[in-house]
């Protein structure tokens, strides 16, 4: 018959309906195979009888219900007829019958096709075991207890509760089911199986559960009274009684078993004393010694499992002592003494631990205790450790011990709680050292779940070590500083820990299967993490840190955090002990061990753990490095790293101690010398500000050494490139530092003190031979740079060698380029920031890139035609767009150094866009950084670096007339307020910065820098010193004490530019000496020996200084200036004698013979500079020798140049040299050379255009028309054989055409009253109709025109006035003027702006006109429209020559050209303005003698101003405003005429003030001219102001009188046929004309005289400005 597949053993509750009954057999005893053994001989026996019956009644329980029901009624009938048989075996071939259909029952509930379990068990009930009597065969009820018990099981893996309970009633209900020996173990593995059935059920019905429980706990109570019944009655022995209760009582497989178990109902108690009343009195006959160490082992291994029961019981039931009671009085071990005696000990152990005796006496009790053990196992133990029951000894010792170790939850608590003595501690140590002696020769145990080795000993060691440690912990928990013990005592304690410890952790290191996962390591870590706290006294801290140092033999074992976390635990456990030295080891252990953990270790966490190491550990010395402790640490607990591990440590403590210590030199001293590289030791070095002596010197010999090696090497490696860089750069910064704090001593900058600078010994060091030592050191150190990153593909560094600080590299180069660029090395800069750009672009550094990119905005023109930098601004540009449009989106976001980064960015942005056109993108980008500036909580309010940049680049947009298309070249010199813009950025940078920060200390000097290069070329082209002066005091001492000579040098150069353009000799001669000696050219010696006062000269007459002056060949640009305002003073210019001695300038071009100047191209162009200034010195004194040779040499000097960016920063010098080269040609006479100077000049200037001064431009076209002229007039000379001396006295050359005619020239007018060839009077053509406002400034023109004329030149004689005025006429002229003559030129001429002038009369006095031009003054300088010039003629009509005042149409055109460029160009500011304009060709009037008026009375008015709007807007502020409103007042005045006054009133228009008064005077006029007659009326007007001040005592109200003096000018067109009616009312009235005084003015005829062509008088009122009253 097949049997079914498979079965699960007993005590499994899930069971497949697939078991198979005989496989059940073999897994149900304790041997496996015992029940198969014993029920297959049976099988045999029933053969027969399965053939006839076991298919039929099979197929029926196998089928329907109805079939299984009618089966068992079949069954019940055979069952009776089989009984009925009266014969000799009736019973046994009845019992024989109901065993074959129960086997077949159970075969069938086994399958998968047993349907109907309940009629399976009604069968066995009702049918079955109706019929069946144990006393008729044991064998045959062995058999069937067997199968009852297996279908009990099936019923019960189907929970079927209900049925499975019956099935146990039925048995217990016959009277002896125990017929044998072996019939307890099938009943109690059922009894047991039904008891944990309940456990599973109590989920579905907890009270049903409850109550079958009791009723099962009732049957094992009855079953073990039964037992021992027949013990007594038939010597049944049960000698595995003890084993088979604890396999079917605590099944293998069953979680929660014990807590099933502890909630057993109450009548368990009864079961358990009937199980241990049956071992204790069971009688055994005398055991033979393997039966007895049989018994001994079973006993020993059964309380093991009592312990478990006991510990979630809370020692109710107390399992394991009632045990042990049992087996004290067993009769199977009273005759063993040694059995006996340790079942004693034991007894009186467990007895001790579950806290039973006195409390009192709980200490000698276990002192005694633990010394008999450890007596006994050290007399006994070796001999009885042979028997293998005994060596099960010391390991329930150690389970108990380890149930011991769980004091806060277990009910062992009472046992710790009476462990309050030392002496306790010590007797338990005592065990368990005793456990461990024994332990080594433990073999094997069933006792420990040990499933990783076969090392039974060993695992017995490592769990006494845990229990060890908690019994550590229990007395750490009780002592306190408190706590005094016996030293001798804790030496005892302490010795007995360390000995556990000891053998514990050399096992736990031997034992290869306990790793990082391992349970027990696991358990030993938390046992010693948990001690750690406990510890408060400082001895058991010292014995924890002991302890720590035995567990370092097992530090491969823990894990990197685990032991991380164990020395944080000890360093905060010394924390508040005097041992600082250990505290500080402990914390610098704990640090380096977090560097361990894998893969990559917590940044974030280790720098705020180097942080709390550095800043708030009280314990900690300053100056300790935790990398130093590590590496120089002798503790055991020493953490060693690996390379990569130390780079990382060290690196991220550098990177604190650069961030936040910068200032504790011991700490970096100490990270110096414990550097894994010479890296890291020069990045530690670098960052003091001030190094020490000892940063220093070890600096110098890491230097030392590399040198050494590069010498004699093939080179360096690339990071050693790096550290070359960087120590280099170190050295210079420390080298620059010693320089600046010896410099810093007080000096006087003043122009006047500049020689006395020679006398200080510090200035004396301020060299171009001394800064060249620091510059090639920053070279050195750049080209190491440069090395380090062209070598990065080649030699890549990984993290494992060094850990580069992109930072410091970073900062290192910005510092090089920065001071670069400051020094003035241009050349050096701009590679340093080519670097700098690839570098940060390299390593993403968005923020870092803007500086460099700022650098290349602002310096455009040396990228825009260049592909020798490998910089495309317009691909840069594209590249940077999108980060710079998300950063002005998040600009008030990031910090503030970024942003000023971002803006400047901007700022030189928008230079570039100008400078190429696109002007609407530099205004947006300007006008977006002035508004979002404000707008930053961090700036607002603040003149910082970025308004001065803002300020910066719009003066160099308005002075460079970037803001002007090509296109419009013609009108590039429109009036601008250029000087008062350049005014009012100075005194901004002077004094309206905020308080620096030193990241912009460095900035604001570059940016003061770039703004006096641009501002003393425009001074100087502008002859405007007055407020430079100052500025350039203060810059010189600035560079003086930052050491920086070639930056001294060029702030001398071009102040000596200016002073030679304004002729101060001295001044400049004082310069140039500075500048020869800080380059080297001469020493200190000669240059003093030159300290001699100049050579006096006597003041010739005026008449020879006059002709020197105007013969001494000056270019026209100088003679703007007139004769009386020249410093000259009709002084002859002369040099010192050691200066004339010195005529030679070959040493300004060669300098072979010295090396210093032959290092750098950019000493060699300062040397050319300093010979085109010293040149100009020369020629200015009339000092002409080897002049010729030296621009001749200088010419060919630059064309041996190179072209590099050195030729576009010295393009204006390059120009300089050639206007004075050509000025000197001129002088010389020599026209032809002159002319070829002049036109590569220009061309040279078409080429340099919008990188210099327009100015340039003016001078040569203003030359080269001057040396054509020179040119003619020489000739004629030659032709006529020269002219008389009395003819040429006084004049000059350019002067030559009679100042009639050349006065002549200059007046023109748009209003024609005759046609040039009619007679008959007829109005011109009339423009568009004015506003009255443009009405009112054209007379207030005519108005200033007639009072200069009149009140500033008295004619003493009429054939001297035309002399007189043409001189007077070079005093002033204002942007006013300049736009009349515009307008005359648009109505008369058509323009030509490449037409050069023929005469140079036109141009002089068209330049004249240039000088005083002032914007502020301009009302309206940005007008449109033309406008008419008002006409006033002053000169003599005898005098003026016809063909003179024809060629004023041919030349005028050229004038006006010329004129056009010179609008812009600020020369002096005087507050006088001139203009006389002639307007028809026909125009001929008689000069008027004109008187000074007398001043009747200045006002007291407020100046009030407006500044044209520009192309960014309004530069400049307008102040406030005073109204001022007074009553009108007649002044004196001999007209006759009632003239309507108008009140005068201050407003935001410009306004101006004089201080003179007009008188009225006749006009003389030709009968058939038409005559202007003009009419000035003055009005004074007061106004009393009242202002009252409150304060706490009194009221104070002060009344102020301010007088307005309002001029009225009326002016009248005469028509020839009205003058003569006019000539006769004058006669009449005054009688002739008196020369030299004024005539009363007459009232102008009125309209019914038929005056039709009379123009309608105009009126003009204003207040004059505070700028003319100075």
């Amino acid at each position: 018959m097949a049997l079914l597949k498979s079965v699960r053993k007993v005590g499994c509750v899930d069971i497949t309906p697939e078991e198979n009954l005989t496989l059940y057999l073999k897994t149900k005893t304790s041997k496996k195979t015992k029940v198969n053994n014993l029920f297959l001989p049976r099988l045999c026996e029933f053969k027969q009888m399965e053939k006839k019956t076991s298919c039929e009644y099979e197929e029926a329980f196998k089928g329907t219900r109805e079939m299984a029901l009618s089966a068992m009624q079949k069954l019940q009938l055979e069952i009776k007829a089989a009984k009925d048989n009266d014969g000799k075996d009736s019973n046994k071939r009845q019992l024989q019958l109901v065993l074959m259909v129960l086997r077949t029952i159970c075969t069938v509930a086994a399958k998968p096709e047993g349907k109907h379990y309940s009629i399976y068990c009604e069968t066995l009930i009702h049918v079955l075991g109706k019929y069946i009597q144990p006393s008729v065969s044991a064998k045959y009820w062995t058999f069937y207890l067997e199968h009852v018990r297996y279908l009990h099981y099936i019923v019960a893996d189907k929970k079927m509760d209900d049925e499975a309970q019956r099935i146990c009633d039925l048995v217990v209900s016959y009277p002896s089911y125990l017929q044998s020996e072996g019939d307890y173990k099938i009943l109690l593995g059922m009894f047991l199986q039904q008891l944990l059935s309940q456990y599973h059920h109590k989920r579905v019905n907890a009270k049903l559960a409850q109550e079958h429980s009791t009723v099962i706990l009732e049957m094992l109570k009855n079953f073990f009274i039964e037992m021992l019944r027949c013990n007594k009655d038939q010597n049944f022995q049960y000698p595995e009684l003890i084993a088979d209760f604890v396999e079917y009582l605590v099944p293998k497989r069953v979680s929660s078993v014990f807590n099933f178990l502890a909630s057993l109902p109450a009548n368990k108690t009864q079961m358990y004393d009937s199980f241990f009343t049956l071992l204790k009195d069971l009688r055994t006959s005398e055991p033979t010694k393997e039966v007895l160490h049989a018994q001994c082992q079973r006993h020993i291994e059964a309380l093991c499992v009592f312990f478990q029961l006991d510990v979630p019981d809370r020692l109710q039931q107390q399992l394991a002592l009632r045990h042990l009671r049992a087996c004290r009085e067993m009769t199977v071990f009273a005759n063993d003494k040694s059995s006996n005696y340790v079942f004693s000990l034991l007894y009186y152990l467990v007895k001790l631990t579950y806290g039973l005796p006195n409390p009192g006496e709980f200490k000698d009790v276990y002192k005694d205790l633990s010394q008999k053990l450890n007596i006994f196992f050290e007399k006994y133990g070796e001999m009885l450790m042979k028997e293998r029951w005994f060596t099960d000894v010391p390991v329930v010792i150690t389970v108990l011990l380890t149930h011991l170790q769980q004091s806060p939850t277990t009910p062992y608590a009472c046992f710790w709680q009476q462990m309050n003595n030392i002496e306790c501690y010590i007797a338990h140590f005592e065990l368990i050292l005793g456990c461990i002696r024994l332990a080594p020769r433990i073999v094997e145990t069933k006792l420990l779940k040990i499933d990783c080795c076969t090392s039974a000993r060993k695992h017995t060691i490592v769990s006494l070590l845990i229990t060890a440690l908690a019994a550590l912990a229990s007395y750490a928990a009780t002592a306190d500083e408190s706590t005094t013990e016996d030293e001798e005592l804790f030496v005892s304690f302490r010795t007995q820990v360390l000995l556990v410890m000891k053998h514990g952790v050399s096992v736990l290191d031997s034992l290869q299967c306990i790793t990082t996962d391992t349970t027990e390591l696991k358990l030993i870590y938390s046992r010693f993490i948990q001690l750690i706290p406990e510890l408060r006294t400082l001895p058991l801290k010292r014995l924890g840190i002991t302890l720590a140092e035995f567990l370092v033999r097992v530090r491969h074992k823990l894990s990197v955090k685990d032991w991380t976390t164990l020395l944080r635990r000890l360093y905060k456990m010394m924390l508040q002990t005097e041992e600082t030295n250990l505290t500080t080891e402990l914390q610098a252990a704990h640090i380096a061990s977090m560097m361990q953990e894998q893969p990559w270790p917590d940044l974030s966490l280790l720098r705020s753990r180097i942080g709390y190491f550095h800043s708030a550990s009280p314990h900690v010395a300053s100056g300790q490095s935790i990398s130093q402790l590590t590496l120089e640490s002798h503790s055991p607990l020493k953490v060693f790293l690996d390379a990569p591990q130390t780079h990382l440590l060290h690196w991220l403590e550098m990177q604190h101690f650069l961030r936040y210590l910068k200032s504790n030199e011991q700490l970096q001293i100490n990270l110096m010398r414990c550097s894994p590289t010479i890296y890291y030791e020069t990045l530690i070095a670098r960052i003091s500000e001030k190094m020490s002596t000892a940063v220093s010197s070890r600096l110098r010999e890491l230097k030392k050494d590399l040198e050494l090696k590069k010498e004699k090497t093939v080179g360096l490696t690339r990071l050693e490139h790096l550290c070359w860089a960087q120590i280099n750069t170190a050295l210079f910064h420390d080298d620059l530092q010693m320089n600046k704090e010896m410099l810093a001593v007080e000096i006087k900058t003043n122009e006047d003190y500049l020689e006395d600078l020679l006398q200080s010994k510090e200035f004396t060091t301020v060299t171009i031979a001394n800064e060249v030592k620091l510059i090639n050191q920053a070279a050195t150190a750049l080209q190491s740079f440069r090395e380090f990153y062209e070598k990065a593909d080649s030699e890549p560094i990984t993290s494992d060698e060094v850990f580069i600080d992109w930072d410091a590299l970073v900062d290192d180069l910005t510092s090089l380029a920065l001071f670069m660029q400051l020094a003035g090395y241009t050349n050096l800069a701009t590679e340093a920031w080519i670097l700098h750009y690839r570098i940060t672009n390299t390593i993403c550094d968005e923020y870092g890139s803007l500086r460099s990119l700022q650098y290349f905005f602002e310096k455009n023109e040396y990228f825009l035609n260049s592909t020798t930098h490998g910089i495309n601004l317009v691909e840069e540009i594209e590249r940077k767009q999108n980060f710079l449009l998300n950063a002005m989106q998040q600009l008030p976001k990031i910090v503030k150094k970024y942003q000023n980064h971002l803006l400047m960015c901007l700022c030189h942005l928008a230079c570039y866009y100008a400078k190429i056109g696109h002007m609407s993108y530099a205004q947006i980008l300007l006008k977006y950084v002035s508004q979002i500036h404000d707008e930053l909580p961090t700036q607002l309010g603040k003149y910082n670096v970025v308004l001065g940049t803002v300020d910066v680049v719009k003066f160099r947009i308005l002075w460079k007339h970037l803001h002007m298309g090509q296109s419009k070249i013609s009108s590039k010199l429109a009036q601008r307020s250029l000087v008062r813009h350049m005014e009012n950025t100075l005194e901004r940078f002077r004094g309206d910065f905020f308080k620096l920060s030193t990241s912009e200390l460095l900035n604001y000097s570059i940016l003061l820098m770039s703004l006096i290069e641009e501002v003393a070329e425009c001074a100087a082209n502008r002859l405007c010193d007055q407020f430079v002066n100052s500025f350039f005091a203060g810059i010189l001492k600035l560079l003086y004490q930052s050491g920086s000579a070639l930056r001294v040098i060029q702030v001398l150069a071009m102040w000596a530019l200016i002073n030679l353009q304004m002729e101060y000799i001295p001044k400049a001669q004082v310069k140039l000496k500075l500048i020869e000696y800080m380059l080297g050219l001469r020493s200190l010696e000669e240059v003093k020996e030159m300290r001699e006062k100049p050579a006096t000269a006597k003041k010739s007459t005026t008449a020879s200084s006059a002709l020197e002056f105007v013969q001494s060949g000056m270019e026209p640009l100088r003679r703007m200036i007139s004769l009386y305002a020249s410093p000259i003073k009709s002084i002859k210019l002369l040099l010192s004698p050691s200066a004339r001695s010195e005529g030679k300038f070959d040493h300004f071009l060669h300098m072979q013979c010295n090396d210093t100047l032959q290092q750098y191209e950019i000493f060699q162009w300062c040397c050319f500079m300093l010979g085109c200034l010293t040149a100009r010195l020369h020629y200015l004194a009339d000092n002409h020798e080897n002049l010729e040779d030296f621009y001749e040499a200088s010419q060919q000097w630059l064309d041996e140049r190179p072209q590099t960016d050195l030729h576009i920063s010295f393009q204006n010098i390059q120009l300089m040299r050639l206007q004075h080269y050509a000025n000197f040609l001129r002088s010389q006479k020599k026209y032809e050379k002159a002319l070829n100077c002049l036109q590569v000049a220009l061309d040279s200037f078409s080429k340099m255009r919008g990188n210099v001064d327009n100015v340039y431009h003016i001078n040569f076209l203003l030359q080269l028309n001057a040396t054509k002229k020179e040119m003619s007039v020489s000739k004629q000379t030659e032709s006529r054989g020269g002219l008389r001396r009395a003819l040429t006295f006084n004049i000059s050359p350019d002067l030559e055409t009679p100042v009639s005619t050349a006065w002549n020239k200059l007046t023109t007018t748009a209003m024609k009253i005759y046609a040039s060839d009619d007679s008959t009077p007829q109005r011109a053509a009339e423009p568009a109709k004015k506003s009255a406002h443009e009405t009112n400034a054209q007379i207030s023109k005519a108005r200033k025109l007639r009072r200069q004329m009149a009140g500033e030149f008295p004619f003493k004689t009429p054939a001297k006035a035309d002399i007189v005025n043409v001189k007077s006429s070079t005093k002033s002229l204002t942007a006013r003027k300049i736009k009349e003559l515009r307008a005359a030129k648009g109505d008369l001429f058509s323009s030509s702006s490449n037409n050069t002038p023929e005469s140079d009369v036109d141009i002089l006095n068209q330049c004249q006109r240039i000088q005083s031009i002032d914007l502020v003054d301009s009302d309206d300088a940005n007008s449109k429209q033309s406008e008419t010039p008002i006409v006033t003629v002053n000169t003599d009509a005898n005098q003026i020559n016809k063909r003179s005042v024809r060629k004023t149409g041919k030349h005028n055109e050229n004038i006006m050209d010329i004129c056009h460029k010179i609008e812009s160009i600020n020369l002096v500011d005087e507050p006088t303005v001139i203009s006389s304009d002639s307007g028809t060709s026909t125009l001929q009037a008689t000069a008027t003698k004109a008187h000074t008026p007398e001043i009747v009375g200045i006002t007291d008015d407020a100046d009030s101003f407006k500044t044209p709007d520009s192309t960014f807007g309004k530069l400049t502020a307008p102040p406030k405003t005073t109204n001022t409103r007074g009553t009108s007042k007649k002044a004196n005045c001999t007209t006759q005429t009632k003239c309507k006054s108008k009140e005068s009133i201050a407003n935001n228009e410009s306004t101006e003030t004089n201080t003179s008064t007009a008188s009225s005077e006749t006009t003389t006029i030709k009968p058939n001219d038409p005559q202007v007659e003009m009419i000035e009326k003055i009005k004074i007007t007061e106004d009393k102001k009242a202002t009252t001040t409150k304060m706490k005592t009194r009221t104070k109200t002060e009344v102020r009188t301010v007088k307005v003096i309002t001029v009225e000018t009326e002016v009248k067109i005469i028509t020839p046929a009205s003058q003569a009616a006019k000539k006769e009312k004058e006669k009449s009235t005054s009688g002739s004309t008196t020369r030299g005084r004024p005539r009363t003015a007459r009232k102008a005829p009125s309209s019914t005289n038929g005056n039709e062509n009379i123009a309608p008088p105009v009126t003009v009122g204003r207040t004059l400005s505070r700028r003319a009253r100075q």
